[in-house]
């Protein structure tokens, strides 16, 4: 089976995973760096770095107007939904 080429704009933003991610070595660099060197992937590269700034500017927005439950407060609201269910049950049984 072949690879399909994926195109620039879906490669820009693997590149873009991938450099933020923080585990690129000298090999990977070094073909980035080639592949970025090609005008249509550069567009596409600068506009995958833009979009990714944006969503992370989003994403610091929303943290400070929504807070988010902690795993805790999930668990206990699924737990007394499960109790709750679960003694009319033992009553009516019982």
């Amino acid at each position: 089976m072949h690879e399909r080429d994926p195109g620039p704009t879906s490669a820009a933003q693997s590149w873009v995973v991938r450099l933020t991610s923080g585990d690129m070595n000298d090999r990977e660099m070094r073909r980035f760096r080639d592949w970025v060197a090609k005008p249509d992937n550069e567009r596409a590269f600068q506009l995958a770095v833009a979009n990714w700034r944006t969503l992370g500017a989003l994403r610091e927005g929303l943290a400070r107007t929504i807070t988010l439950p902690s795993a805790s407060s999930v668990m206990r609201r699924k737990l007394t939904r499960w109790v709750s269910f679960m003694i009319p049950s033992l009553n009516r049984n019982g």
